[in-house]
């Protein structure tokens, strides 16, 4: 799944804290007629973060049925149908949402965006599956993402994907370079971690055992201790490196309690034995 997201939510159940109130609501007689809609896409947007296909055939099954019951359908219910089909592969009909999306919205802004995802995605599968023609589909989300980049004002998620696009087409140095740019005092270790990503994916574990190496001479943090282990294991896997990745991975786990990084610990410290 995209680790960037947009958010657009307005509605009073649309929000995804919301999401056991809306299944909560789910085949209920007695709930208000005029809300039916409002129902159907609380219950499509809780399918849908949910992920799994079962769950997103069930978001799309909801979506279907607003736009069934209601014809002057909001923008809105568009761009969740697009997320919900790009996460199912079916990119031919979420081109034909987006025709009709334009049909009645124009040349909306966050429609530039939902072509941007078609596009990245369809690379992704065709990378996968050893399709050279992937570059062009990048090279298309890159345009579309420059077009969306005029109607947005968040120029720091609109950079962050282009990172991942770039990252896709293997231009490793120009990923690295954006991201050099959204460094803050504030965001320096989420930065940090967007820099693994490109040198694990780019094969150079050196480099990125190296950042977080002289991160932590000066500097405290679970997410680069974690990290540092999560490397290092990948790189080798003798009972020293273990032992190591183990001590970083309980203080990592000590100052974040995350169960992930617990899950971790378990996993390593069975290779022990």
């Amino acid at each position: 799944m995209r680790w960037i997201t947009i958010e657009k939510n307005k509605r009073k159940f649309f929000k995804l804290d919301n999401a056991s109130k809306a299944f909560s609501l789910e085949n209920k007689n007695d709930s208000p007629i005029d809300l039916r809609v409002d129902i159907y896409y609380a219950l499509a947007r809780s399918y849908f973060h949910k992920y799994t296909n079962s769950d997103l055939t069930k978001a799309l099954v909801y979506i279907e049925h607003c736009f069934d019951e209601e014809e002057d359908i909001d923008l809105e219910y568009y761009l969740l149908k697009l997320d919900i089909l790009i996460a199912l592969k079916k990119y031919d009909e979420a081109k034909q949402v987006i025709a009709k999306a334009q049909a009645n919205f124009g040349n909306a802004g966050d429609l530039y965006y939902a072509k941007e995802k078609v596009s990245y995605s369809i690379a992704l599968d065709k990378i996968a599956n050893n399709d050279d023609t992937y570059k062009k589909d990048l090279e298309d989300a890159l345009y579309y993402l420059d077009i969306f980049e005029k109607y947005s004002e968040n120029k720091f998620v609109i950079n962050l994907t282009r990172v991942e696009i770039y990252t896709a087409l293997k231009d490793y140095h120009q990923a690295i370079t954006i991201l050099d740019t959204l460094v803050t005092e504030d965001n320096i270790v989420d930065i940090m971690i967007e820099k693994i990503k490109v040198y694990e994916t780019s094969g150079n574990i050196d480099a990125a055992i190296k950042l977080c190496e002289d991160f932590l001479e000066n500097n405290d943090s679970w997410k680069i201790k974690y990290s540092l282990g999560y490397l290092l294991y990948a790189k080798s896997d003798t009972d020293d490196v273990i032992n190591k990745c183990l001590s970083l991975q309980y203080d990592a786990y000590k100052d974040s309690k995350e169960s992930f990084v617990l899950y971790e610990i378990c996993i390593l410290n069975n290779k022990l034995f």
